[in-house]
């Protein structure tokens, strides 16, 4: 494939950077669980991923490759300083409707299983649209990234959504550290740890 133009996002991005992470997440297992209901899920799953843009754009790192048709939302995390952002949670609430209870509990248990012995880089996204999958684009912008985390010794933190991402993060370098299952018959999510090399 063509290589991949990866750059940081800035606030023009926005509606692309919400866009594709509506188009990529709005079937899978977590955004599922999160709205059972179909119709709901299409009403209120785009302003949801909004608030996740807004946040990234505002607090953490925003990349996209091209004209945004991949995105990658990155958060610093360090434990000694933990970041609760009340405005954030309530957003996020308000843009779940009748689900508020369901991203709470998500984020709840996220939150219990995220490591906590090092600062690190958490990879709250990896998007990319849904024709454009399977070309590489998410390897390209995960490298991207992992360029200046090894050169500043960082490690790298996320949690895999599907079964079938797990082999694509294990070849970046990731480890599975465990797994935990979401309430409600919900999904399991694999959480992954990568040292810097």
């Amino acid at each position: 494939m063509n290589a991949v133009d990866v750059r940081r996002a800035t606030p023009t991005d926005l509606d692309s950077v919400a866009t594709t992470l509506d188009l990529a997440f709005r079937d899978d297992p977590i955004s599922s669980w999160l709205f059972p209901d179909p119709a709901d899920r299409a009403r209120l799953h785009p302003g949801m991923m909004r608030v996740f843009a807004e946040a990234g754009l505002e607090a953490g790192e925003v990349y996209v490759a091209g004209d945004a048709y991949g995105v990658a939302v990155w958060f610093p995390v360090d434990p000694a300083h933990p970041d609760d952002d009340e405005d954030f949670v309530k957003r996020l609430g308000a843009a779940c409707g009748p689900y508020e209870d369901r991203i709470y509990e998500l984020m709840r248990v996220m939150q219990a299983n995220h490591p906590t012995s090092e600062a690190h880089l958490y990879l709250n996204f990896l998007a990319v649209r849904p024709e454009r999958q399977n070309q590489g684009i998410g390897a390209a912008m995960l490298r991207h990234q992992f360029r200046r985390l090894d050169a500043e010794g960082q490690p790298a933190y996320l949690e895999a959504s599907t079964p079938r991402s797990v082999p694509l993060y294990t070849r970046e370098g990731f480890e599975r550290t465990g797994g935990f299952t979401l309430p409600q018959d919900g999904p399991e999510m694999v959480p992954m740890w990568r040292k810097p090399r």
